[in-house]
Order: structure tokens, then sequence, then C-alpha cells
């Protein structure tokens, strides 16, 4: 068996929560899960399979639109708490499913976006009976994953 000398990399430097550019939105786990699922069903399965998600803080919505051959669909999505830039990005619908699988049981996810084509980081909202000085969903992040979106040309 062989061991990996080094450490892993600071997930600050890899993803700058705190970034004042960055796009930070908190979703129904359902509506979302729902929502995702609805554009897989009109994706072609030789295709890449992706989702463009349209978020925009400032009316408070966020929509998905299905990138298919077959046909368009355009959902809203329930929407908790929104703040930053106006965004478009386009994720493969496969590895967002899957993702979403490893959070049920959650009601709430939140995504912190650093740009259209940067990784974005995932991770579940504080309970209610949580610290209340840990609410803001721009930090305190204790279980994270990454999703990495496409670029469409």
């Amino acid at each position: 068996m062989r061991q990996i000398v080094g450490g892993y990399p600071d997930m600050d430097k890899l993803v700058q929560l705190t970034d004042d550019s960055s796009t930070f939105v908190t979703f129904n786990y359902y509506s979302l899960l729902d929502t995702i699922k609805h554009m897989a069903t009109m994706s072609n399965l030789d295709q890449n399979r992706k989702v463009k998600l349209h978020i925009d803080p400032e009316k408070g919505v966020a929509n998905a639109e299905s990138c298919s051959d077959l046909g368009k669909i355009k959902e809203d999505i329930i929407v908790d708490e929104v703040k930053g830039e106006t965004l478009d990005i386009y994720i493969s619908q496969i590895f967002f499913l899957n993702l979403l699988k490893a959070y049920s049981g959650y009601d709430k996810i939140t995504f912190g976006f650093n740009g259209a084509l940067k990784p974005a980081f995932v991770k579940t909202v504080p309970s209610a009976d949580s610290d209340p000085t840990d609410q803001d969903i721009s930090h305190d992040i204790t279980s994270v994953q990454m999703l990495t979106p496409i670029q469409v040309q």
C-alpha cells in the first residue's frame, strides 16, 4: 500500500467563501430535486445532459432550464434565501442528481457560486436548534461537497 505524501489543500484557498462577488442561494431540497429530475426526463442519453440554473438575487428567484434537442422545460425552484450577483450556470444533470442524493433527508441545501465556470460548494443549512450565530450561509462549513459547472459554447 502506498501513502500519499502531503496534506489536503486549504478549502478557503480553493473556494473563496467570503468573496463579495459570490452568489449564495438556499433552495428547498425537494423542489430542487424534483426540478432536476424533470429536466433529466427531457434529456437525450447520448448528449451531455446539462441543465442551466438561473439565479437572480435582485428578484429573489431561481429557475432551471433543460438544454436538450428533445425540447425545453423551464421551472421555478423554491428559494429560501439568495444573495450576491445574478448568475447563469450550466451543470451536468447526472452529477447534480448524484450530489443531491447525498443530501437526502435535509429540507434545505445551500450553494455558493464564485462564477459561471468555477466550482461551487454545497452544504446543508443549520437546523433551527443550532447556534443562531451560525445561520449566515457564507461561512461555517462543516460538511462540503463541490459541484463543477460545465462550459457551453
